[in-house]
């Protein structure tokens, strides 16, 4: 071995290697900065890499044959091993190597002062505002409105833009406010704005790019037949991120270049649904109310002729399926499949057609984690789609209201993607509502109650909103009084201040009654308040509603109860009425049709019918929280279990939950339960001696 490593040395093999990978290692370098500053696509550099590679063996074989001697490259055989002739040769390697090193020194040191970086890198924040309609009819209005979210579209798929989403754009829509204001507003570095107007079957259209010192920097003029119009919007994209010199991928350029259509009728009638199903009235944080259903039925009708005319039109599909998660289950449209099957068909249809379409994925997600509690699928869905276009403000939203409801929530991990979310859509009241809730859940009370100033000009004129926010805001103040006391039984006090001050307020009513069931234990307040909130509520609320009919079920009262709950089939309280009758057929009946929280429905009618195969797969499943599989424990009378998974509940507000079940009725004289109720602050009552 001592032989072969002088072989080496005699031969200059080593000093030969060391002078080829640090000229390779320049080379690299300097291949990198060029091709990237003239875009080239990515299997350029690659290529270019595997050549080097290769060439580290190739080079080590010459050099060991051949040597570079004072009279030329000669076979190292037939060199002369005079010492003088050696010393020149290692003189000459040395001097290479060193000239080599200086050179990689001064490339990296370019490199770190960004010396050859181009635009590329940066991440440019961007508005595109919608198109004046200069059409002579005015009915056209449509058309301009869709070719701006369609440039807003594409524009979102470049990864070096951050593109502001379409609810905030549209409060600027006809408004007199300068350029400079609208990019200080929305905190971005550059507007896109234009003009639209249809003529017989052709269309003019104006597009500008202006920073937001309102300097112009690029403008175009297009007049083309109609049947044009996907390529003018995807040439405006693309000339907008060459002004700002950024880099479009491959990847990116191939779903730039994407056509949704071939049928332009279609398209009009897409345009047409989705203007419907965007104007519809936001009144509620919550999903399936409040909203308009007949301006969703109207998009639908549009949607479904579009279809006929193009049955592949992938983007269809996937706002039919967006618009029916938002009727309620017993829509007539619903009749023939139910609610979660028409759906579930729609994305499937999508996803046939265009495996990469963004809004599929967020849909899908919120169907895993809403209708089937599917945590660990949804999860992969919004990543999917997340990926697919970092600019959805949708995805990073109802990622969030995920991280927040999921078992063991992650709160910090939701007011990050909310963060994100409201910077992409900085004017959405229910992003507003939702970061408000989690920075709440994140004990920052203070800043929620800035950001709920702050936009206090949405919620003057949106009751509900206004309403729902007042009863996080006194829940978040009333647990924090409880928590500095150290005394749950304090929020009740808290409560009653708070309804002399404001009698005629349902929420605060409510909010007493359940205080009274989950901390006191106490059946007659929590009737008492319950149906005064009931009495008191105009809004229909679902925390109210909820609250008043689980009273009657307390009170024993299920005539009433059934009146109610008979005339909205499609609420999940139906499955509660029954199983707190006992009759647990028909409460899997309708878990299995309307339930949104189907898994602990499902495992506690399967632990009270003791179907312990059923129950245990549930409870494997991942998808229960610690004390929602406490409260299956406590059914199936397994005590250790039970204190097991309530004793690693870290959401005290669950371990309020707990408390108020019936199930732990059993329980509560034991000494292990007295002492979960001390450790969490709860009081003993007549329930515990």
């Amino acid at each position: 071995m001592k032989n072969f490593i002088e072989e080496l040395k005699r031969r200059n093999v080593i000093k030969a290697s060391l002078a080829y990978l640090v000229i390779a290692w320049v080379l690299l370098q300097v291949a990198t900065t060029l091709l990237d500053i003239i875009h080239s696509p990515e299997w350029v550099i690659q290529a270019f890499t595997g050549i080097l590679i290769l060439g580290l063996p190739i080079w080590i074989i010459i050099s060991w044959i051949y040597e570079i001697t004072p009279e030329g490259i000669e076979k190292t055989d037939e060199v002369s091993e005079n010492e003088l002739v050696t010393q020149v040769t290692n003189k000459r390697l040395n001097v290479f190597i060193i000239v080599s090193l200086s050179i990689a020194v001064i490339v990296m040191g370019l490199k770190l002062s960004n010396v050859f970086s181009s635009d590329s890198d940066k991440q440019y924040s961007i508005a595109v505002l919608y198109f004046d309609n200069m059409s002579s009819n005015k009915e056209n209005e449509w058309l301009s409105d869709g070719f701006t979210e369609d440039i807003l579209t594409n524009l979102s798929k470049i990864k070096g833009l951050t593109v502001i989403a379409r609810t905030s754009v549209k409060k600027y829509k006809g408004s007199k406010i300068t350029i400079p204001e609208i990019a200080k507003e929305l905190d971005v570095d550059y507007i896109v704005e234009g003009s639209v107007r249809k003529y017989n079957n052709k269309v003019l259209i104006t597009a500008q790019l202006i920073n937001a010192d309102n300097e112009h920097l690029w403008s175009e003029n297009y007049e083309r037949e109609f049947e044009n119009i996907f390529a003018i919007q995807q040439n405006v994209a693309k000339q907008i991120a060459n002004q700002l010199k950024i880099k479009i991928s491959p990847k990116e350029e191939k779903f730039l270049n994407e056509i949704p259509t071939d049928n332009l009728e279609a398209y009009e009638l897409f345009l047409k649904g989705r203007s419907f199903a965007n104007g519809r009235a936001l009144k509620g944080r919550y999903l399936a109310y409040g909203r308009s259903i007949k301006a969703l039925e109207t998009s639908l009708k549009f949607f479904q002729k579009a279809i006929e005319l193009d049955p592949n039109y992938a983007e269809v599909y996937a706002e039919m399926a967006n618009v029916l998660i938002f009727m309620p289950p017993d829509h007539k449209v619903f009749k023939n499949m139910g609610k979660v099957n028409k759906v579930n068909a729609l994305l499937e249809k999508t996803l046939e057609i265009d495996p990469n379409n963004v809004r599929v994925y967020t849909t899908m997600a919120i169907m895993n984690s809403d209708y089937r509690n599917n945590w660990k699928i949804a999860k992969e869905y919004f990543e999917k789609a997340m990926e697919l276009n970092s600019n959805d403000a949708t995805a990073h939203h109802y990622y969030a209201i995920y991280l927040l409801r999921k078992p063991n929530a992650d709160y910090l991990r939701a007011l990050e993607h909310i963060n994100i979310a409201l910077k992409l859509d900085p004017y959405s009241y229910p992003i507003i509502d939702e970061k408000i809730i989690i920075l709440l859940n994140n004990d920052k009370l203070i800043e929620a109650e800035k950001l709920y100033n702050e936009y206090n000009f949405f919620y003057n004129s949106i009751d509900p909103f206004k309403s729902e926010l007042q009863l996080v805001f006194f829940g978040a103040s009333s647990n924090k009084v409880a928590l500095e006391n150290k005394d749950w039984t304090a929020i009740i006090s808290f409560y009653h201040r708070a309804i002399e001050k404001d009698p005629q307020n349902a929420y605060i009513h409510a909010l007493l009654a359940n205080a009274y069931n989950e901390i006191l234990l106490d059946t007659i307040n929590y009737i008492k308040f319950a149906e005064k909130a009931h009495v008191l509520d105009t809004t229909n609320g679902l925390f109210i509603r909820g609250t008043y009919n689980k009273s009657l079920m307390k009170a024993k009262k299920y005539e009433e109860l059934f009146q109610i709950v008979k005339n909205s089939n499609w609420d999940r309280q139906i499955n509660l009425y029954y199983y707190d009758l006992g009759d647990y057929k028909k409460s899997q009946f309708y878990i299995d049709k309307y339930s949104r929280n189907k898994s602990i429905d499902q495992a506690v009618v399967f632990a009270q019918q003791n179907k312990l195969a059923e129950t245990y797969q549930v409870l494997n499943s991942g998808i229960l929280s610690n004390f929602e599989k406490a409260r299956v424990f406590a059914i199936l009378e397994e005590r250790d279990s039970m204190y097991y998974y309530i004793d690693k509940e870290i959401d005290i507000y669950n371990v309020l939950k707990f408390n108020g079940f019936n199930e732990v009725d059993p329980y509560r004289k034991e000494k292990r339960y007295r002492a979960l109720l001390k450790k969490n602050y709860l009081p003993l009552t007549h329930w515990n001696e």
